[in-house]
């Protein structure tokens, strides 16, 4: 079955909406150029939350300072899982060894960093964020192996689609479950989950 990832959650209330809807990951952005950044004071209450939902709980870096050790990469950045969605190298799997997910952009990316030393690759829109779709297409005859995430403009209305097309282990959202830019809803989150599920059967 497709496992979902709702995206930028910023508060308790968002981690529970998602986990309420039945997503697996919630994932919390750690980029302070994001307008869901998740500020210092916040993350304590997040990483509860998800902790007493039983989800899992992703924290999302961009070019952020490297840690010096695993221990110093748990404190910096909480979370069960960690996603690198910048400039990251390949040394950042042996700073932070929790399991971890490598963002790239469209099809030419998943040809830069497709042997990054990490459990999961997530196929993203060159804009990560923006809520625009992109030429999915182009990965169908490229798609990944393995346990890999698909996103970039997925919303309740296309992502059965995009299922269909190329049957990616996950998917991904944030814009597509918002009232606006940062403000998640619950009502788009419980659709686009069910979306995801009944496409599963549809299948």
């Amino acid at each position: 079955m497709t496992k979902v990832k709702i995206c930028g959650c910023r508060s308790a209330a968002d981690i529970e909406a998602a986990a309420a809807a039945g997503a697996d990951f919630a994932g919390m952005v750690l980029a302070p150029q994001s307008v869901r950044f998740v500020p210092q004071e916040s993350r304590s209450r997040i990483v509860e939350a998800a902790r007493s939902c039983s989800i899992t709980l992703v924290c999302v870096l961009r070019n952020n300072p490297k840690p010096a050790d695993p221990a110093e990469a748990e404190r910096w950045y909480p979370g069960d899982m960690v996603q690198w969605h910048g400039d990251e190298g390949s040394e950042w799997a042996s700073l932070d060894q929790r399991p971890a997910i490598r963002a790239v952009s469209g099809a030419d990316g998943l040809r830069k960093h497709g042997k990054f030393p990490c459990r999961h690759l997530l196929v993203d829109h060159p804009e990560p964020g923006s809520g625009q779709t992109w030429d999915w297409a182009a990965l169908q005859s490229d798609a990944p192996e393995g346990d890999w995430f698909l996103a970039g403009g997925l919303d309740a209305e296309n992502v059965g689609d995009a299922i269909r097309a190329l049957n990616p282990w996950a998917v991904d959202v944030s814009t597509g479950v918002e009232a606006s830019p940062g403000e998640k809803c619950p009502q788009k989150i419980r659709e686009f989950v069910e979306a995801v599920r009944r496409s599963v059967r549809q299948a």
